[in-house]
């Protein structure tokens, strides 16, 4: 088995890499020249790869926690007071905004957009269609106009990649 040292994780690793392959290491049947990497410098490829996906994943992870400073952005003109059980939603006021499903740790699972007097109806739909999969509270961020809750939705899902918007 190969024991790699902890500098093949750096940054300087692409470089190294790209090195050695661009190197040709004997002579190649093909007559384009192709290469075949040896078994070392994929192994090392591979390490780096998964090193990268790991630090995404870990990155990806605090994403989906709900920053409560969402509710400070100029497109909110109001907001429901706190998260209520996603079975209350009827609760909630008819207006056009923002609606974000979350799960108990506030990891937020799906947001949805509704135009002027929506907000019920397009969480229904939401909740017909299952985007609240793994969610089990509710939380509507008003605004004053469909543009706007269309605005906030588009910079939110930058924000959180929810997983019930992937599908």
């Amino acid at each position: 088995m190969m024991c790699f040292s902890q500098d093949l994780l750096t940054k300087n690793n692409p470089k190294l890499i790209k090195s050695r392959l661009s190197k040709p290491q004997g002579k190649s049947s093909n007559k384009l020249g192709s290469y075949k990497p040896s078994r070392s410098t994929l192994t090392e490829l591979w390490l780096h790869k998964a090193n990268i996906v790991l630090t995404n994943r870990m990155l990806r992870g605090n994403k989906m926690q709900w920053d409560p400073n969402d509710v400070v952005d100029p497109r909110v003109s109001a907001f429901s007071e706190w998260w209520i059980n996603l079975k209350d939603y009827e609760t909630l006021e008819a207006r056009s905004g923002v609606y974000l499903f979350a799960n108990a740790k506030y990891d937020i699972k799906y947001i949805g957009t509704a135009g002027a007097g929506g907000m019920i109806e397009g969480i229904r739909d939401a909740i017909n269609r299952k985007k609240s999969k793994g969610a089990t509270q509710v939380r509507a961020l008003y605004t004053n106009s469909t543009e706007k809750a269309q605005s906030l939705r588009k910079y939110l899902l930058k924000k959180y990649d929810p997983i019930n918007n992937r599908k």
